[in-house]
């Protein structure tokens, strides 16, 4: 009924043969399949499915009722229909340390296996290649991930997909703070903000990305009169999604012999996001004398 199929139709032969005399014939045909195996079918309008790819030669031999015969052959061709690539992600953007999973949707319309080939371009043009059907990889580096497919059936036949994914990145912002009671103080005093007396209580809001995390936390360093280092810790607590505060304070800080010395000191925040991320971020102040000092230098005024 035509002259090229794919895989798995069906064959029409129509039989349009016959005796000029008006007598009666036989109609028979012999179907030759591309790896060389034959069928015989005794009927005037046979249909067969073609499983294989290449050319069939239908041979149809028509005997009349004298036993004369005549034959005549035609040819059908059979192709092979090329793979669908497809793929997708579990995301179309991701953050820094996250995992992207690849999952193919690649289909071959005549069933035949697929081979798979993948080539991710890292955001600063570096690549790695994959050959499973469906792999995961972890997100190092900010920007566009470019993922290209490429699948091939057993005829070599082949299809293209490409896609990208965004990897953002994941922050953190420290701010240390008064108290309000102390920010009319140094208001009154006429001191900077990053301007701090030994003896109030540190205020720390820290900022985060909208992105779970498995703590927020500051790290204090400073120097005391005496000589020693002082070395405090504070968990956070969270506010918001991306907001989390606490506070670092301690009695030694108003204590003469042990007070900080006049100075920057540092407050290390650090973020550790629930993907393994860590991010860091450093806040000096000064510290320009004694609470006490200050109390008393307030009053006056």
């Amino acid at each position: 009924d035509k002259g090229i199929y794919v895989r798995g139709e069906t064959v029409e032969v129509t039989n349009k043969a016959f005796d000029e005399d008006g007598g009666t014939v036989i109609v028979s045909y012999e179907i030759t399949a591309p790896d060389k195996t034959k069928k015989t079918y005794n009927k005037p309008n046979p249909d067969f499915e073609v499983e294989q790819n290449g050319d069939y030669i239908i041979k149809q031999t028509v005997t009349d009722d004298e036993g004369d015969q005549a034959t005549v052959t035609k040819k059908i061709n059979v192709v092979n229909q090329p793979p669908d690539a497809g793929f997708e992600t579990d995301a179309t953007e991701y953050f820094i340390g996250d995992t992207v999973k690849v999952t193919s949707t690649a289909t071959d319309p005549d069933k035949d296996p697929l081979t798979f080939k993948y080539v991710v371009t890292n955001p600063n043009g570096s690549t790695f290649t994959k050959t499973t059907k469906d792999f995961t990889f972890k997100t190092d580096q900010l920007g566009d991930y470019t993922i290209k497919q490429t699948v091939t059936d057993s005829f070599d036949a082949t299809d293209i997909e490409t896609n990208k994914v965004l990897v953002k990145d994941l922050v953190i912002t420290g701010t240390v703070k008064h108290t309000d009671k102390w920010n009319e103080k140094h208001a009154a005093l006429g001191n900077a903000p990053n301007e701090f007396y030994s003896g109030e209580t540190f205020m720390l809001d820290a900022e985060i990305t909208n992105y779970p995390a498995n703590y927020v936390r500051v790290k204090f360093e400073g120097k005391q009169v005496s000589g020693n280092n002082m070395l405090l810790f504070a968990t956070l607590a969270k506010q918001s999604g991306e907001l989390y505060t606490g506070d670092i304070y301690d009695p030694e800080m108003s204590e003469p012999d042990t007070m900080l010395a006049g100075g920057v000191v540092n407050f290390d925040f650090e973020v550790e996001y629930i993907n393994g991320t860590v991010r860091t971020t450093t806040v000096p102040i000064i510290v320009i004398g004694s609470a006490f000092d200050a109390l008393q230098l307030h009053q006056s005024h």
